[in-house]
């Protein structure tokens, strides 16, 4: 991972430039003071370097040290009796010398063990080398010391950017905030849960959610940082090093609780204690064992949880550095403090006592700026810089590029990284560091959450504080390089890392290690977002199906949050970010609906439960994204309908299955219009069977025989359908669930037509013709939205209203599309839903335009005088109607004009009509009140009623049939659909209206509709004629286009129907 310099560091050239000295003091018997000998040294001396030896990084341990130049190139020192030196150097060597093994790769980082050292190289794999018999080395061939370092092959694309050894235990960190560790395993140290040993890298798994910055190796403990400033440990705790109040070893990564509410900037651990800084202050806090004085508390006792170093209080830090058994902290005024054992002078304290308990300044440093610190193991290093009088420089790690790799790593800025390799001439190099960089960052839950986090928003359960428009930016900015290995990276790393997040969500107390439950949240979030999840067919596809799996294992109260979250989405990033690519990736699963395989039908329900959550969102918003998205025809077309419903009843009251999604039927906003017809008319299919075998069994136990009984048969003359409907449908309310079937009488005969269907269709357009004349004054008509309203003044009607809502409810169960216009607003009210101003507004313009006039006015609303009481016309009679009691000296205020028109709505839509609607309602309900109504939306309702006003003809003709010689090809056919092809709406519906009976198009549209052509004979001065009962078309083999089209217009023109107006 790029860790771009800090704001105001210098340049690169300025940061390589010659090192003004390396000051080492201490321990040096081994000669690890790198100047020259094999002596102690009790006061900073220069180290025994050429000139223009540029050193950018340090690192020492007991026996060694190795350091980094500007170049790349590794130097060690000190003793040889494993290898640890990489050269072929003797026993010890006290002056440094090249590590050529590595001249052909760029030195990144290095740590330095007991007897083995580490580095990354390149592009962030691992080398390592020396004593191997823990396998600290990480090389699983052998046992025995690696001479020279060898590339671990493994690592290879792991880009490692941070490594740390302790004694006989190695931990290495990527670019993902990914922490691995190898070698010894007693105490824990390894961080696996177990005290086994591990030749191989293996990954940490319970640091993954929380994206590690840093890491550090004591002697037998570990510690990694996380990009929030949290701090874990693991491993041995005899003395508190682990900072957790108790001394039992860790196995595991542990959060140090009592640091939770101190932000850590760096972290060092020492050979038996721990010390760090704080992030906002620069503090200095240790723990541990506190023999030598090493915490810097004044005491020799340990010390198990972390506590300031009071002795420091009143400074700010850039760095601290804990060697084996003494600290060194460099302070913002460039002043350099150690404590802790002396008895080699490696606190810088010739004239002091062998331990110094409480932190003291280095004596005889020269004062230059100091770039970083290092603590080894029982000796101290300072590297620094000349700068010309009067210049200042950066103090420390943290500003400047030399010595950033003791400090954690820093995030790439992806959006700039992204611009820049979208240029048009941007080398491959740019777009490689990009593809590593976003990677590196997607591949952590922490990264992702810290990089998208709102500068000026606070992350708590109802706010996810994320900046929707940097999340934006940074996705397009990606796009726009046009990199398919680029999205392909990207997409495997989404993949892999809600992979992670996945397993992570299974173990027994995981909320150790995320800053809150709502973390998962927001990385869910963002993926549900990312655009790469668009490739429905590659990637992206993997990114859905693991989002679906684990939204399974969440608990209720976080879809909720999650849903309030996606309620805020921009609609373009909803529909096209979120629902869409879900839609395509359902439908890809749907296909695959016919395999035996259950882990398909757990996909599609997964997939759907994710889907429902999307809903959710959406509806919270006021579907901002419109419903009809939300349908999959592919779902309704791959799945058995009756199958969804039997289990959806069988399964709806049962308490065990409470909260399961088992059918369909349970997200009902997936299917479509059509299909929830077809699961209506086979619920209706299956009561008319039970409720013809329920009279067959009477039947028979009466001597009646079960065909006399199995049907609601109605006998009407032709004279007076509406009064012989009425008294019949009324008298046999039991039976209106059984087949319909009418038979009409004229002149006292029964007509010879026999019901398949056109007798019923005629039958509802003759009632409907008569209930919503406007001369029975049931209902009125409002030219303006061309809609019939209840009549507030058709008083004693009520068998009447209730005929209107059994015959609707008759239409429905029989499939029957009606030629009647309500508002929106009484199917919202036949499915219980509340209604509004809007509702108003639809069904009367005029007066919900006054009612939101009334809402907005800026003046003084008493102005208007207006009162809690409405007047309206009865029959001549100006009448009053009171909204609330005593509302007629009520007047209308500024203060109260919302409940003013809440309570006009709630009177013009429901209490003005109560007895009517009631009326209305209890008769649609008899006949329509099964579980599958439950289904539609108030939208979808109209349209089961009245069916679609919209026609794709291209559908009728794709779906039409062709009898008597007739096909698909045939010229008389060709210059059929060429006339209706160029035929005007009109004419258009009132050929529908011709061959089917209704002027209206069915639920699912024309391509639900078979309309079969048949042969009429040759004869060509003869009309087409129809069987609307059969939607079959009788059509001549006219001889021209000409005449087939004068003979169907005739035919049409002419052709009787009930329109309304």
């Amino acid at each position: 991972m790029q860790e771009p310099p800090a704001s105001g560091s210098p340049s690169q050239a300025e940061a390589t430039r010659p090192i003004a000295a390396i000051y080492s003091w201490g321990r040096g018997d081994f000669g690890q003071l790198a100047q020259g000998s094999d002596r102690n040294v009790a006061n900073p001396e220069p180290c025994n370097l050429h000139r223009d030896f540029n050193v950018i990084h340090a690192s020492a341990n007991l026996y060694n040290t190795a350091f980094i130049t500007g170049d790349g190139e590794l130097y060690t020192v000190g003793a040889n009796e494993s290898h640890q030196l990489g050269t072929k150097a003797g026993e010890i060597e006290p002056t440094p010398v090249r590590v050529e093994p590595l001249d052909s790769h760029s030195v990144k980082h290095v740590a330095v063990g007991e007897s083995h050292m580490l580095a990354i190289v390149d592009d962030g794999q691992l080398a390592s080398w020396g004593t191997n018999d823990q396998g600290q080395t990480g090389h699983e061939e052998t046992s025995i010391a690696v001479s020279h370092p060898r590339l671990l092959r493994s690592t290879k694309d792991s880009h490692f950017v941070r490594v740390a050894a302790g004694s006989s235990h190695s931990l290495a960190l990527n670019g993902s905030g990914q922490v691995y560790s190898f070698g010894a395993g007693n105490f824990g140290k390894l961080g696996h849960g177990d005290e086994g040993s591990k030749a191989g890298i293996t990954r940490i798994e319970r640091l993954f959610p929380t994206g590690i910055t840093q890491v550090s190796c004591g002697e037998n403990h570990s510690a990694a940082l996380g990009l929030d400033g949290r701090l874990f440990t693991w491993g041995r705790n005899k003395y508190g090093q682990l900072g957790l109040g108790h001394l039992n070893n860790c196995l595991i990564p542990n959060h140090v609780c009592s640091l939770s509410t101190i932000a850590i900037a760096q972290v060092s651990c020492g050979g038996k204690h721990t010390a760090v800084l704080s992030r906002v202050d620069g503090a200095v806090w240790a723990w541990g064992q506190g023999t030598w004085g090493q915490t810097g508390h004044g005491s020799t006792d340990l010390a198990s949880l972390p506590k300031p170093v009071e002795a420091l209080a009143r400074q700010r830090f850039e760095q601290v550095s804990a060697g084996q058994n003494h600290t060194l902290a460099l302070s913002s005024s460039n002043q350099v403090w150690g404590w802790g054992n002396n008895e080699m002078g490696q606190v810088g304290r010739p004239d002091g006592p062998p331990c110094l308990l409480t932190p003291t300044l280095v004596q005889e440093l020269p004062p230059h700026p100091v770039l970083f610190i290092v603590a080894g193991g029982d000796h101290s290093l300072v590297v620094m810089r000349h700068v010309p009088p009067g210049h200042a420089h950066p103090i420390g790690p943290q500003r400047q590029e030399v010595g950033q790799g003791l400090m954690p790593m820093a995030v790439p800025q992806l959006y700039s990284m992204a611009q820049q390799a979208a240029q048009p001439n941007a080398p491959r190099s740019q777009v490689q560091a990009l593809i590593k960089a976003a990677t590196g960052m997607f591949a952590s839950p922490a990264f992702i959450v810290h990089a998208f986090r709102h500068a000026s928003s606070s992350m708590t359960e109802t706010d996810h504080g994320l900046d929707i428009d940097a999340i934006n930016g940074v996705f397009t900015a990606l796009l726009k390089v046009y990199s398919p290995e680029l999205v392909q990276s990207l997409g495997q790393t989404c993949a892999r890392m809600l992979d992670g997040v996945e397993a992570s969500m299974q173990w027994p107390g995981c909320e150790q290690l995320i800053a809150c439950h709502f973390d998962w949240m927001r990385v869910l979030f963002i993926m549900l977002i990312n655009p790469v999840a668009g490739e429905t067919h590659g990637t992206g596809g993997q990114i859905i199906q693991r989002l679906a799996r684990i939204l399974g294992h969440m608990d209720p109260s976080t879809r909720v949050h999650l849903a309030r979250w996606l309620s805020e989405l921009p609609p373009e990033i909803l529909g096209a970010r979120s629902l869409r690519p879900v839609q395509r990736w359902l439908s890809d699963v749907a296909h695959r609906q016919h395999s035996p395989d259950p882990q398909e039908r757990d996909a599609l329900m997964q997939g759907i439960s994710l889907l429902s959550l999307i809903y959710n969102g959406n509806r919270l918003a006021g579907f901002k994204v419109p419903p009809s998205e939300f349908y999959n025809a592919s779902v309704c077309e791959h799945v058995v309908l009756r199958e969804e419903y039997m289990t959806w009843r069988r399964t709806k009251d049962d308490r065990k299955q409470a909260g399961r999604l088992v059918s369909i039927c349970q997200t009902p906003f997936i299917l479509t219009p059509a299909a929830k017809s077809h699961i209506l008319q086979g619920e209706a299919f299956l009561q008319k069977q039970s409720h013809m075998q329920t009279s067959s069994i009477q039947a028979l136990f009466q001597g009646v025989h079960p065909m006399m009984v199995s049907f609601l048969d109605i006998r009407v003359r032709r004279e007076a359908v509406l009064d012989d409907a009425l008294a019949q449908l009324m008298a046999r309310q039991e039976d209106l669930k059984k087949p319909l079937r009418v038979t009409f009488i004229s002149a006292g005969i029964d007509e010879e037509a026999q019901d398949e269907g056109g007798v019923t269709k005629e039958f509802f357009q003759i009632l409907i013709r008569d209930l919503f004349n406007e001369n029975f004054g049931m209902f009125t008509y409002r030219h303006q939205t061309r809609t019939f309203w209840f009549n507030m003044l058709a008083q004693g009607l009520e068998s009447e209203f209730r005929l209107v809502g059994i015959v609707i409810g008759l239409a429905i169960y029989n499939g029957v599309i009606l030629d009647v216009h309500f508002p929106l607003v009484v199917y919202k009210k036949l499915l219980h839903q509340p209604v509004t101003l809007a509702d108003l507004k639809q069904a009367d313009p005029e007066v919900g335009k006054s009612m939101q006039q009334i809402l907005d006015f800026e003046g003084n609303t008493e102005s208007l005088a207006l009162t809690f009481d409405v007047e309206y016309d009865n029959f001549g009679m100006l009448e009053t109607h009171e909204l609330r009691p005593g509302g007629s000296s009520i007047s209308v205020t500024n203060s109260n004009r919302a409940e003013y028109v809440d309570a006009y709505v709630r009177w013009y839509l429901q209490q003005s009509i109560d007895r009517q609607f009631n009326a209305f309602f209890e008769g649609f309900h008899q006949v329509c009140g099964g579980p599958a109504l439950s289904l539609f939306r108030y939208e979808e309702l109209e349209l089961l009623v009245c069916g679609l006003p919209h026609y794709n003809f291209a559908d009728l003709q794709k779906a039409a049939k062709y009898d008597g010689g007739y096909h698909e090809d045939h010229p008389t056919i060709k210059m059929f659909w060429n006339i209706i092809q160029h035929f005007t709406l009109e004419q258009k519906k009132r050929f529908l209206l011709f061959t089917t009976g209704s002027d209206r198009a069915p639920v699912g549209g024309l391509k639900d509709l078979v309309l079969v052509i048949q042969r009429g004979g040759g004869e060509t001065n003869r009309l087409p004629t129809s069987h609307t009962c059969f939607n079959v078309m009788l059509l001549p083999d006219y001889s021209s286009e000409s005449d087939m089209k004068s003979r169907l217009l005739t035919a049409i023109e002419n052709a009787q129907g009930f329109g309304l107006q």
